[in-house]
Parts: structure tokens; C-alpha cells; sequence
């Protein structure tokens, strides 16, 4: 990440490997991580048949909406996990709602920071 973050790409497999000395299976690996995450992406070259990777365009905003999606999805899962629970397990109970508060408290800070703005607002 570091390196496309630098020098921004577009970089082949090949480059990307020599340029950190790394294996060839380390790149793949860390590449599709990266492009799940959002934070690069696999571009073509004219006349060249392999792939190649460059940093998004907002990748960082793309990066902090995966970790709000998959936080919406956890508090789905505490929410689950508290009905599923017997009310007399009041300590299982209250540390869900803790972790339950967390999460909701963690969105509502971070919504704001990826969701667009409208015109004519300012930040």
C-alpha cells in the first residue's frame, strides 16, 4: 500500500514485486486485499495483457466505509445475540448493550465523514 500511496501507480505484478522484494503470491495476496478494501484498483494497459494496480480516487473515504459497513453488520449481530439471550442473564445482557452503544456511537461519527456532502455545504 505504501508504495502505491507514494508513487501511485499503475504497477504490474512483476514491478510490484521487484520494487519490494517480495514474492510474486505475496503481491496477489495483498492486492486483493487491498482491492476488497477499496483502496486500489486493476487497470488495464494499451497493448499490455497482464494486469495492472494503481491507488482509487478517494481511497481512503472507500477504506472508511468498509469498516462503517462491517459495523452496521456487527451491531446486527449483537442486536441477534441480545434477543437470543435469556433476560436473566443480566451481565451477558449489559455488556452487549455496552458493545452494542460502542458500535451505534462509532457510526454516528463516523457517517458523517464519508457520506457526500451536499452543495452548497462547507466542511
Amino acid at each position: 500500500m505504501g508504495l502505491l500511496v507514494i508513487h501511485g501507480g499503475p504497477f504490474s505484478f512483476a514491478d510490484l514485486a521487484g520494487r519490494l522484494k517480495v514474492s510474486r503470491g505475496s503481491i496477489s495476496t495483498n492486492t486483493r486485499l487491498l482491492e476488497h478494501l477499496g483502496i486500489i484498483e486493476r487497470v488495464g494497459k494499451t497493448g499490455e495483457r497482464q494486469d495492472f494496480f494503481q491507488i482509487r480516487a478517494e481511497p481512503y473515504v472507500e477504506l472508511m466505509r468498509g469498516y462503517l459497513s462491517r459495523m452496521h453488520k456487527a451491531t446486527e449481530v449483537v442486536a441477534e445475540a441480545q434477543n437470543k439471550l435469556p433476560d436473566d442473564w443480566s451481565d451477558a445482557q449489559k455488556r452487549l448493550a455496552e458493545l452494542g452503544a460502542f458500535y451505534h456511537n462509532m457510526i454516528d461519527r463516523i457517517e458523517p465523514m464519508v457520506t457526500p456532502k451536499k452543495s452548497g455545504s462547507r466542511r
